[in-house]
């Protein structure tokens, strides 16, 4: 017996014994069959109760902490080989038109009805609308097994509603090869208790979570099948019949055509179908007019014909079991039989959606069943797991200072409690929102919001924004989870009248979601940035209660990585990330066509080839944003508490930090008197320390702020004659007086006069006025920045120690040292440093100089096809032209014209920042060579 799962956790419950998959094999045979099963073997249907239908609301929320990987028996690999051998590899004809709804006819053959329901039975059995529901399904059919899965059945609990257990069983039938009439049936036999009671208990336990992981975000990913976005689905108010005609022509299309996902050579048809209605309660359950309920039940085509009219199919209906229909016609009879006996009292079908999953069958991406879980480990940066089971590269700091805010500000919760669709700029950038019925108390012991178990073949942007454009209370989907920048527009996309909106901080994996997808965007106006994957809870910044729709107060989360999240951004635009379909004419468009390699057309369609696989394109693209948070965490751009220690100093100053040296009488002390202790800053010996001894935090101005206790708040300023004192902040920002930078020579320089800060040889600090300083005096003023555990960091640059230059201006160098991703030109998805076999050059002047011949030509090639820009050290770049010519620009965009005969550029990419992208590039080029595409 082997071990495989559905939502990644291993266990035996989910494998599939020689004589389980030899069921499979066993469909053409039991095909054949005459035997019809009967209502005898019945045991109940029936509908949620009112009480019910007003009962607990499922979250949609992804929470971290399950360890989720697809995983794939052998066994049932070679089953559904067997299922795939029996679909027809010719081309589907397309639907036919006339007949009602000019879909099909509905003059189908007919079973008698059964006249009474068998016991044991749920509550509603007895009702008649119970029985005629059961006729609606079962007349039509040529077999069914009366497995149902809803409420107590031989004396077991009730097990799960109608979406986890049927979304269970698609996943079964995927993984085993199996019908929806097989799967069910076994899997009412673990239930049970057929195969063991811990079996049972797993199922059921399965079944329920599936019920809770997707109630409103897509859909558990099966085993050799990709999803597909939507772009039909109808909120409006129908007539069940109406429903059901929309419904069976969305079935016919989409059963007829072959999806194709993007860079599959193949098309992928449709074997699975979820449909979702919210219809109002029939009155028959002593409903009101305003009650309403949502039902979840699945169809597969078993692809036995190539013809989607001829072929068989099986309805799977948790309160009735498995129906297997002989033709599209009879199908389609049976789904307008239900919808009008499904007519409520006011006689509307409220909402109605589909979820399709299209089977693969050729392999080409190898990168297509790892889970975005996987991604980090695959790409070399494994993230380490946390004592509550979940995974982090930003776990908490027990040292780090809290945030100096208990709340955003008034402002904030104001704009909650507005009415209005006003989308104006929040009070503070980058400021997200995301809506939420899990507690921070959850959220906290799950590690943040997951959805890490979507394999790469199913993330997608395109699916995400269709899933949470359908469901005005979904914010999940495709592998994304929703944030906004508008706190309002988060309340509104609650999922329940009690919760949280959670105000989160960007990060480098989060995507415009309009701005990626231009103009083919649902619902542009909710400004949505979607996570890939993951969002940490320590990347939270505090949060809102809500209680029946009304807003509380703000609570800051205590946990928050402000060291590391304050500093990092979104990833904006990325349109490669789109997620269309191969046949979709949005890759047309300005904003994506740069990212398509080739058109071909067929059967009439114009097929679009990416340039690279789009598997292989998502999983750089989070691997990257793995190993920017990662840099952060690691010190780069440091905002924590820090220590300053002397690096090369003598008389003790090695081990040595910069801190106030308390009591100390200073004649020359600003504002006082002759002889007033003044708190003078010098180096410490720290052999033998305070604990907060020369505590310290860089902030982003520049300024050295005290944490120690004693001088909490104060910062280093020179006096009149140039040494260092602990001094209040003062409030006037274009004050350099007490504002340093760090520079890669390990010097901290006065941003007001340039001058470095060293130490007199009773150890007081004090800025020299030595320009050319000898080796002495050089000595003495070189520091190292380092964490409390004593671990070397780069504290983040002050913007004001930048000038304009020629690599362009100095708002773009800082943002660019910040960040090289901000300052990408349109087009282009990455920097790098090098191209592969090709010689690397300081500047593109020495490129044209020394180059060998035919080497212009391959980089144009290789840029081109990879959507990047080459990078040189002097911070100018080249792109790839569309004539075949190399284009040269500065760090602002703009055209480098004259090249030969120029003085050499002022500017030099740092050391550290250089080797970090050097570093980036080599991983990406090494991650793509390991995963190419068969």
């Amino acid at each position: 017996m082997t071990t495989s799962s559905v939502n990644g956790t291993s266990s035996a419950y989910l494998s599939y014994s020689d004589n389980v998959l030899s069921t499979g094999a066993q469909l053409d045979s039991r095909d054949q069959q005459t035997g019809r099963s009967t209502p005898s073997q019945q045991s109940g249907s029936g509908y949620p109760l009112p009480d019910q239908l007003a009962g607990g609301q499922p979250t949609q929320d992804r929470l971290l902490g399950y360890d989720l990987r697809a995983r794939t028996s052998r066994e049932g690999m070679l089953k559904i080989q067997v299922l795939r051998r029996r679909a027809g590899r010719s081309p589907t004809k397309a639907p036919p038109t006339g007949g009602e709804g000019g879909i099909a006819s509905l003059n189908a053959v007919m079973k008698p009805p059964v006249t009474s329901l068998p016991q044991p039975f749920h509550p509603f059995a007895s009702l008649p609308i119970a029985l005629r529901h059961y006729n609606a399904l079962y007349q039509p059919s040529v077999e069914n097994n009366n497995e149902y899965l809803f409420q107590t059945r031989r004396g077991h609990e009730d097990w799960t509603g109608c979406l986890g257990s049927t979304q269970y069983i698609q996943s079964v039938a995927a993984q085993s090869g199996q019908d929806l009439m097989a799967a069910s049936s076994e899997v009412v036999a673990r239930l049970e208790g057929k195969q063991g009671e811990d079996v049972r208990q797993r199922t059921a336990a399965e079944m329920s979570d599936l019920q809770l992981r997707y109630a409103y975000a897509g859909h558990v990913p099966l085993a050799n099948h990709v999803e597909m976005p939507e772009r039909n689905w109808d909120d409006g108010q129908h007539t069940p019949r109406e429903a059901a005609r929309s419904i069976i022509a969305e079935l016919a299309n989409r059963f007829s055509t072959p999806f194709r996902p993007l860079g599959e050579r193949y098309g992928a048809p449709v074997q699975f179908v979820g449909v979702t209605t919210e219809m109002g309660a029939p009155a028959e359950l002593g409903a009101y007019d305003d009650d309403f309920f949502t039902h979840y039940f699945g169809i597969q085509r078993l692809h036995r014909t190539g013809d989607y009219r001829s072929d068989d199919y099986e309805i799977f209906d948790n309160n009735f079991g498995a129906f297997r229909y002989a033709n599209f016609n009879q199908l389609s009879a049976a789904l307008t039989a239900d919808f009008d006996i499904s007519a409520p009292r006011s006689g509307r079908v409220r909402f109605f959606g589909l979820d399709s999953q299209a089977m693969i069958h050729v392999r080409q991406h190898g990168l297509s069943d790892l889970n975005l879980g996987a991604v980090g480990g695959s790409y070399g940066i494994p993230l380490p797991a946390q004592p509550g089971g979940y995974a982090t590269l930003t776990p908490p700091r027990a040292d780090l200072p809290r945030p100096d805010w208990d709340q955003p500000g008034p402002s904030w919760r104001d704009e909650l409690k507005k009415r209005s669709t006003d989308t104006a700029a929040d009070t503070r950038e980058g400021a997200l929102y995301r809506p939420s019925a899990v507690s921070p108390q959850e959220l906290k012991a799950h590690g943040g919001f997951n959805g890490e178990d979507t394999p790469l073949r199913n993330v997608n942007l395109d699916l995400h924004d269709s899933a949470v454009a359908r469901d005005p209370h979904n914010s999940d989907g495709g592998g994304y989870l929703g944030t906004y920048r508008s706190a309002f527009t988060a309340q509104q996309k609650m999922p329940a009248k009690n919760g949280y909106i959670y105000d989160v901080a960007p990060s480098p994996n989060m995507v415009d979601v309009s701005g990626s997808l231009g103009a083919h965007a649902r619902n542009p106006a909710q400004g949505e940035v979607a996570a890939m994957g993951r969002i940490d809870y320590n990347q939270v910044r505090g949060w809102w209660q809500m209680k029946n729709g009304e807003v509380g107060n703000y609570t800051a989360n205590p946990d928050y990585r402000w060291d590391v999240y304050d500093q990092t951004s979104t990833a904006g635009a990325q349109p490669q990330l789109a997620g269309f379909a191969g046949d979709d004419p949005a890759w047309g468009d300005t904003l994506h066509k740069p990212f398509i390699g080739s058109t071909s057309l067929r059967d009439g369609k114009t097929i679009y080839t990416p340039k690279q696989d789009p598997d292989l394109t998502q999983a750089q693209f989070y691997g990257h944003a793995l190993e920017k948070i990662q840099a952060l965490a690691n010190g780069q751009h440091y905002a924590g508490p820090v220590a300053i220690r002397a690096k090369d100093g003598w008389a003790g100053g090695a081990f040595g930090v910069l801190t106030p040296l308390s009591g100390v009488n200073d004649p020359l002390a600003p504002g006082g008197s002759s002889g007033a202790p003044h708190d003078r800053v010098g180096v410490r010996n720290t052999q033998t320390p305070d604990q907060d001894a020369g505590s310290a935090i860089i902030t982003p101005d520049g300024r050295i702020e005290f944490t120690d206790p004693s001088y909490k708040g104060s910062v280093m300023r020179p006096d009149s004659e140039g040494f260092l004192y602990a001094d209040s902040r003062g409030n006037s920002t274009g004050d350099k007086s007490g504002s340093f930078h760090y520079d890669t020579d390990h010097h901290l320089v006065s941003n007001a006069n340039g001058q470095r800060v060293t130490y007199d040889a009773n150890g007081y600090a004090q800025l020299s006025a030595t320009r050319n300083p000898g080796p002495f005096e050089e000595t003495k003023s070189r520091w190292d920045i380092v964490d409390r555990n004593g671990k070397t960091v780069t504290p983040a640059a002050d913007p004001r120690s930048y000038t304009d230059n020629d690599a362009g201006r100095a708002e773009t160098q800082y943002r660019f040292e910040q960040d090289p991703d901000s300052v990408l030109p349109s087009g282009t998805t990455s920097f790098v440093t090098g191209v592969p076999s090709e010689p690397d050059y300081a500047s593109f002047k020495d490129w044209l100089v020394e180059a060998p011949r035919g080497s212009g030509p391959r980089i144009h090639a290789w840029l081109k096809h990879h959507n990047a820009a080459l990078l040189y050290r002097d911070g100018s770049y080249v792109v790839p032209g569309e004539s075949g010519e190399l284009k040269l620009y500065n760090l602002d965009g703009v055209a480098q014209t004259r090249v030969l005969g120029e003085p050499p550029r002022t500017y030099r990419v740092p050391d550290a920042l250089w080797v970090q992208m050097q570093n980036y590039t080599n991983k990406r080029v090494a991650f793509e060579e390991r995963n190419k595409p068969v």
